[in-house]
């Protein structure tokens, strides 16, 4: 295996844990995996809409919808035990 090898095994690694901690509440892995993706999402969300503003505005609720829904969750599971 060659060194160029190795070092994308260690990213998907890496991109995997970051996935894992961000699922797992961890705020400042999902920054991070955020701002290690941005432009593979912009560059997918302009490929399919042809517009700037649009594909900001897909990329940003692509990156919100999983906070508000995390948010969402907790309210439910704090008035389920209040």
């Amino acid at each position: 295996m060659g060194e160029g090898e190795n070092m994308s095994i260690e990213a998907n690694e890496s991109a995997e844990a970051l996935v894992k901690a961000a699922l797992w509440g961890d705020a400042a892995a999902f920054q991070r995996l955020v701002a290690e993706q941005k432009m593979k999402m912009y560059s997918i969300a302009f490929s399919y809409l042809k517009n700037e503003t649009d594909a900001l505005e897909a990329i940003q609720e692509t990156v919100c919808r999983p906070i508000s829904s995390r948010e969402s969750s907790k309210s439910r599971i704090f008035s389920i035990r209040g």
